[in-house]
């Protein structure tokens, strides 16, 4: 049954990458969402969504993908080019590039998946060095593979709490996109609030509180207001 989903999986992913390639960038659309819908999320199936998107002129969803494959893959150039390129049709522009130290630092060090590894290696390593500990005769020889087995333990517990954190960062995300063409920020949730500010499509935003109806958003520079909740689209 698995093989039979997977087989369908890459046919969607083919067909969706040949309606691209054909300029049939909404069938692309589709289909790439397709794939997401059904759980095979990748970031190379969310920076191709992002793609099309842009084709499209959706400047907002196509942030929001190439955000969430960044998410995915921090490194990747294509992936940190083109949301650059997107950017910059931000109308605001400055708040769409802002971003603090910690989250800088979180995206340069590399992804869930990539510590996840580290973490398995690492075991395996301080598993194959307790083997030869027990094996080895030597008494200086034991105590290298001892220690060397220990501080590889160790290693592998920090990249998997690494892992586990920024997996909870994706899962638990507090980033969210402004969806449509502009939306005015109130002083409180609802619209007898007073304006505060405005913001357009593609701007992204720390999400501080919400409720059925609102979110409670912050930008860069520390500027609070809230908006209408189904303006906004969670990273």
């Amino acid at each position: 049954m698995s093989d039979l989903i997977a087989k369908d999986l890459n046919q969607l992913y083919d067909s969706a990458n040949h309606y691209y390639a054909n300029k049939q960038y909404e069938l692309a659309i589709t289909k790439y969402s397709q794939i997401i819908s059904a759980g095979s999320y990748s970031s190379e199936v969310y920076y191709n969504l992002g793609n099309a998107y842009y084709k499209t002129n959706s400047i907002g969803r196509s942030i929001l993908n190439y955000e969430k494959a960044l998410r995915l893959s921090p490194s990747d150039e294509d992936i940190l080019n083109n949301l650059k390129l997107a950017n910059k049709r931000v109308e605001d522009r400055m708040m769409a590039e802002g971003g603090g130290l910690f989250k800088k630092w979180t995206n340069g060090i590399g992804s869930s998946n990539l510590w996840a590894w580290f973490s398995i290696i690492l075991s395996f390593v301080a598993c194959f060095l307790l083997v030869f500990y027990f094996v080895v005769n030597r008494l200086i020889t034991k105590k290298v593979f001892f220690y060397s087995a220990i501080v590889s333990l160790l290693f592998a517990l920090f990249s998997f709490l690494i892992a586990k954190s920024k997996y909870d960062l994706y899962l638990n995300t507090h980033e969210g996109i402004v969806m449509v063409g502009s939306v005015t920020a109130r002083s409180s949730p609802n619209k007898k609030g007073t304006s505060l500010f405005i913001l357009h499509e593609g701007t992204k935003v720390n999400i501080q509180d919400s409720n059925e109806a609102w979110v409670k958003l912050e930008l860069p520079d520390g500027t609070v207001g809230w908006v209408e909740a189904d303006k906004i689209e969670k990273i």
